[in-house]
């Protein structure tokens, strides 16, 4: 990755590590996007709502804590459920218990869409991390975003 400044040669390491882990997560979905879009005719966000839906109880998420763990505003999350829905592998239904809730559920139809194609993405997540020199700071580092997450 190439030397960068943050916008200040003097910024501080949670900005710099910000930015590389920004700078990172931009390179790799520009690799990861059009292997998912060409498999899937999903773009690569698209798929990774499928796979939160997927691993979710039930399939399913209320909208507000899908929105936030996909990282996306909620008018943008719906614009997405909407083309996911017409295309059938998403279904949208009225929270039992909150009127006001909306909960957004995997088909059948997305279901084996996650099924047939994470293994592939799986398989490229990892051909792009898997540089042996590299792999005790990927341990590393995973931990260190987790207590960072949690």
């Amino acid at each position: 990755m190439p030397e960068t400044t943050c916008g200040t040669r003097d910024a501080q390491p949670t900005l710099r590590l910000w930015f590389y882990l920004h700078t990172l997560d931009l390179e790799i979905q520009a690799e990861l996007g059009p292997s998912i879009t060409e498999s899937t005719d999903l773009s690569l966000p698209e798929f990774e709502i499928l796979l939160k839906l997927f691993d979710a109880p039930d399939n399913r998420l209320r909208m507000s804590a899908l929105a936030h763990s996909a990282a996306l505003s909620r008018s943008r999350l719906t614009h997405m459920v909407n083309r996911l829905e017409d295309r059938g592998f998403v279904t949208r239904f009225t929270c039992d218990s909150d009127r006001r809730g909306v909960h957004c559920r995997l088909t059948e139809n997305g279901a084996q869409v996650v099924e047939e194609f994470a293994p592939q993405h799986q398989e490229e997540v990892h051909r792009q991390l898997q540089k042996p020199e590299i792999q005790e700071q990927l341990r590393q580092m995973q931990k260190l975003i987790g207590e960072i997450l949690s």
